[in-house]
């Protein structure tokens, strides 16, 4: 007896997000080798910084890729492509995947600091106001207002938010921002197992 069980397809806009993600990923890798072995042969300073760099956004780069189907069903549903995640910075691809992986599974992403700024943005909601990267700061239990800086940017990417001079105002009527509404206003499930711990 044959059983006909079909595998559920991949949805092509995923599988064009991931091989893309992939493909910049590698480039990065063989950069940071590139630049790696120069910095072995000269001892220049700046093609080992360019080697790290490559390296860092070649692993994140791979992390995106490897993130679940349905997390990157959510990247690529809010527009986000391979090349504008490829031009983010580390900290960016950090958040996307934490929030992504959340989104995706209903859950509050397992990113403390990015828990936490959330938290506080949501119980502002549609306050009208912009937030500043000190309030932020001080919300992810940061020293500096970098981190903040780095959700401010996050949130900018998503078309979450606006850039403002040391803030930012929130577009609460985004899709992203509906998406976590729904995790931070009502009681969500806890993180699942699938979302990484970044």
């Amino acid at each position: 007896m044959s059983t006909n069980s079909k595998t559920p397809k991949t949805p092509k806009a995923v599988e064009s997000l991931r091989a893309n993600m992939q493909a910049l990923a590698s480039s990065h890798v063989n950069a940071s080798a590139e630049h790696a072995a120069i910095a072995d042969q000269t001892g220049d300073r700046d093609e080992s910084k360019k080697a790290k760099y490559h390296a860092t956004h070649g692993a994140y780069g791979a992390r995106v890729a490897g993130m679940t189907d349905a997390a990157l069903k959510v990247a690529a549903s809010y527009g986000l492509t391979a090349d504008t995640i490829n031009a983010a910075s580390r900290e960016a691809k950090k958040r996307l995947i934490a929030i992504c992986e959340g989104i995706a599974v209903n859950a509050k992403p397992r990113d403390n600091a990015a828990d936490a700024a959330l938290a506080y943005l949501f119980s502002q909601d549609g306050n009208g106001e912009a937030f500043t990267l000190t309030r932020v700061q001080k919300e992810m239990n940061h020293e500096t207002t970098t981190q903040a800086g780095y959700m401010r940017s996050f949130l900018c990417l998503l078309g979450a938010a606006r850039k403002e001079k040391g803030s930012f105002a929130m577009v609460w009527d985004a899709p992203v921002v509906n998406a976590l509404r729904a995790i931070y206003t009502f009681p969500a499930a806890p993180a699942h197992e699938e979302a990484p711990v970044l």
